[in-house]
């Protein structure tokens, strides 16, 4: 990810149209509407799914960057159709930002090509300051 310099508060610059390879997605009020163990039962946003599905078909990986409990959240995917449209999910209670490296280690991408998706601002910051 490529951040400017002109600003000490600036947003990271976007990067060049092409180079994200990978978008790595949060689960809960992200793909789907809900908090999965607080809510027992979540709805599958489709507008994401078909997002999901169209950037496959353009040659995009996705992978999932979650604080969930991994078995429901595996099951709950499973149950959508979903679970092969991730490659090495992280769903566990480190910071999104140690997943995030993980998936790009798995994945032999530099952080540069991954591109991040939350709902939550502080989980967008902590990946931003930690995983630039």
């Amino acid at each position: 990810m490529t951040v400017t310099t002109e600003r000490p508060d600036a947003l990271p610059a976007k990067p060049a149209r092409g180079r994200i390879k990978c978008i790595v997605w949060d689960l809960d009020n992200t793909l789907w509407n809900g908090v999965l163990l607080e809510d027992g039962e979540v709805s599958v946003r489709p507008d994401v799914v078909e997002r999901i599905h169209e950037l496959d078909r353009k040659g995009v990986l996705h992978s999932i960057a979650s604080k969930n409990d991994r078995d429901a959240a595996m099951e709950k995917l499973r149950e959508l159709g979903l679970e092969e449209m991730f490659l090495h999910p992280q769903i566990n209670w480190n910071a999104k930002s140690d997943s995030i490296r993980t998936i790009a280690k798995a994945l032999n991408l530099g952080l540069d090509a991954l591109a991040f998706v939350d709902d939550q601002e502080f989980e967008r910051a902590e990946v931003a300051h930690q995983a630039p």
